[in-house]
Formats: structure tokens, C-alpha cells, sequence
């Protein structure tokens, strides 16, 4: 265990990446790196296919939005023993989604439906991209402070690829502690700790003048965050983190 938080990389490093089995469009799993080495080896997952892809659109009000894309990762996780996807509408979901269990040990993929804007596979995501990506957006536990819209705690947590997705604050009276939380529930085995995440390509921001303390709370093994742009995560008085990791290993930051 250990805590290790970043808003950048500490040091440029060159890496040689490797690839094989190109498909139409390339998922990636970047491999743990050895300390001191300058080398990522990067493999496809592979895409899910026919009755595994649910595409869903806009039902017309946030509430009916949001028990849709539960309901879809529910049911993406209940058959994760095939690759999964959730394909999502450039529109935003307010709410707080939670990952369940996974009953088998293949990714699910949460992603826009529409891709053909999406930077290549090793091109970082930026802010010009916003207006063609789904939102993940706080809402309100109270009056001040906000509900992270991200959770994934508790045993079984894995195999998850968000890419592609933005993620931002509520209104500006709340104060936001996290975008994601990961193995927050105070997991006390390693055997207990989410594994197998993948953050790819995606958005994390605040706004200039309002508090949040971190882009993601991280206690995970095997956790890539992967091209990704973290903007305005900060807190008057205390120290904010893009990313801050207390337990875990297998941590990939590209």
C-alpha cells in the first residue's frame, strides 16, 4: 500500500509500444511497467459483437436516462463472460452510476455510439472534443456538496473500460470530492480491491473558480488511465489531486 498522486507525469519517458490484431476501431490494455523501464506493451481487447452491444438514445428526461444506463451496465456485467458494450448518445446522464460484480472476467466497454471523431488509440483526448462526448455529470447530494458520478466498490469490481466519456462537476454551490471513486468502501484484502480498469481517452474537469478535490480516488489493482485530460481539479486551502492512489499495483499512467 502506498500513496502516490499526480496532476502530471513526474518525468517524460519514451515508450516503444507494440500492437497487434488491428480491428476497425483498437482497444488497448497497457501492461504493467517494470520499475525503471522505458517500454509499454500494448494488446487489443477485442470488440463485442451482435446481442453483447447495447446502444442506447435519448429517452426524452434525465431520470429515464440515467435507470437506462444503470440498467445497461447491470446487464453488461451479469454477462461479462463475453466482451461487452455500452454504447451512449453525446448527452448527459446526471446521476450517480455504481459497477456491480462482474460474472466473468471479459471487458465491458461504456463508449460513445458515434467514435468517428474520437482520437487515434495513442492521441490524447482534449477539450475541443467536448461537444461529441456523453457526460457523466455530479448530482446533488445537498445543497453543498455533490455525488461522485462513478462508483466502483466491492469485491468482483473489473474489467471496465470507460472511453471516450466526459466527466464534469455540478452546479457551483457543491463541493465535489471525486469524479470516480475506486475501492473507497475501506477494502481491507487485496483480494477485495477492484482490478482490471481502464480510463481511456476520457475528460475529467471542474470549473475555474468552484472546489474539487480530486479527478479520481484510486485503490485498484491494474488500473490504466490512458490519453486522457484532467482540467481545473483543485480546493481553496488543501492539496486536490488529478488522480490520487492509496493501494494497488499494476498502476499505468500514459
Amino acid at each position: 500500500p502506498g500513496y502516490w498522486s499526480s496532476c502530471r507525469p513526474k518525468r517524460d519517458i519514451t515508450a516503444r509500444v507494440t500492437r497487434s490484431g488491428v480491428s476497425a476501431e483498437p482497444r488497448f490494455q497497457a501492461s504493467t511497467v517494470s520499475p525503471g523501464s522505458t517500454s509499454i506493451t500494448i494488446s487489443d481487447i477485442p470488440a463485442a459483437t451482435g446481442g453483447n452491444i447495447q446502444t442506447l438514445t435519448d429517452q426524452g428526461s434525465n431520470s429515464a436516462n440515467v435507470t437506462a444506463l444503470q440498467n445497461a451496465i447491470n446487464t453488461a456485467f451479469a454477462n461479462n463472460t463475453v466482451e461487452q458494450e455500452i454504447r451512449l448518445p453525446a448527452i448527459t446522464y446526471q446521476g450517480q452510476f455504481t459497477i456491480p460484480a462482474a460474472a466473468g472476467n471479459k471487458y465491458v466497454t461504456i463508449r460513445p455510439t458515434d467514435i468517428s471523431w474520437l482520437p487515434g488509440p495513442l492521441v490524447r483526448i482534449g477539450p475541443s472534443h467536448s461537444a461529441n462526448m456523453p457526460k457523466l455529470k455530479a448530482a446533488p447530494v445537498s445543497s453543498s456538496q455533490g455525488n461522485p458520478p462513478l462508483i466502483i466498490n466491492g469485491s468482483g469490481r473489473k474489467y471496465l473500460r470507460v472511453l471516450g466519456i466526459e466527466f464534469q462537476k455540478g452546479t457551483a454551490a457543491e463541493f465535489l470530492y471525486n469524479f470516480v471513486e475506486i475501492g473507497s468502501d475501506s477494502p481491507t484484502t487485496f483480494s477485495a480491491l477492484p482490478n482490471h480498469i481502464i480510463f481511456d481517452r476520457d475528460y475529467f474537469h471542474g470549473n475555474a473558480t468552484e472546489d474539487l478535490n480530486r479527478g479520481l480516488y484510486v485503490q485498484s489493482d491494474y488500473i490504466s488511465i490512458l490519453n486522457s485530460y484532467f482540467k481545473d481539479i483543485h480546493v481553496v486551502g488543501a492539496d486536490a489531486q488529478c488522480v490520487a492512489t492509496f493501494a494497488g499495483t499494476g498502476f499505468g499512467f500514459v
